[in-house]
C-alpha cells in the first residue's frame, strides 16, 4: 500500500470537510436563533443534531472510501473510475449539503414571516 497516495487522497478531502463543518455550524446557529425566537430552545436537542450531522458525514466519507478502494488495492477498473469514482462521492456530498442548505432556507423563510416588533 502506497501511503503517499492515501495521504494525498485524505488531504484532498480537507477542503470538503471544512466546508461541510461550516455549513453544519451555520445550520446550527440558524436553528438556535429560530428556537430562541419561538421560545422552544432546549439543550437536549443538541446531541441529536450532532449525531445526525455525524451520520451524514460518515455517509459521505464512506462513499469517498468506496470510490477510492479500487485505486488503493490496485485494481484496473476502466470506466468505473471515470464514471463512479469521481462523481458518486460528490453527488452524495451535494445531497448532504442540500439537506443543510434547505434547513437554513426554511429558517430564513420563518424569520422573514415573523412580525417585526414595534418601537
Amino acid at each position: 500500500m502506497d501511503f503517499t497516495v492515501v495521504s494525498s487522497w485524505v488531504s484532498g478531502l480537507g477542503v470538503y470537510l471544512l466546508f461541510f463543518l461550516v455549513v453544519v455550524a451555520l445550520d446550527l446557529v440558524s436553528g438556535v436563533i429560530r428556537a430562541l425566537m419561538v421560545k422552544e430552545f432546549s439543550w437536549e436537542r443538541l446531541p441529536g443534531f450532532i449525531l445526525s450531522a455525524l451520520g451524514y458525514l460518515m455517509a459521505w466519507v464512506m462513499a469517498e472510501v468506496l470510490a477510492f478502494l479500487p485505486s488503493l488495492i490496485g485494481l484496473d477498473v476502466s470506466g468505473y473510475k471515470d464514471a463512479v469514482a469521481s462523481a458518486a462521492p460528490k453527488v452524495v456530498y451535494g445531497f448532504v449539503l442540500l439537506k443543510y442548505v434547505a434547513s437554513m432556507v426554511k429558517v430564513i423563510g420563518f424569520l422573514q414571516n415573523q412580525e417585526k416588533p414595534e418601537m
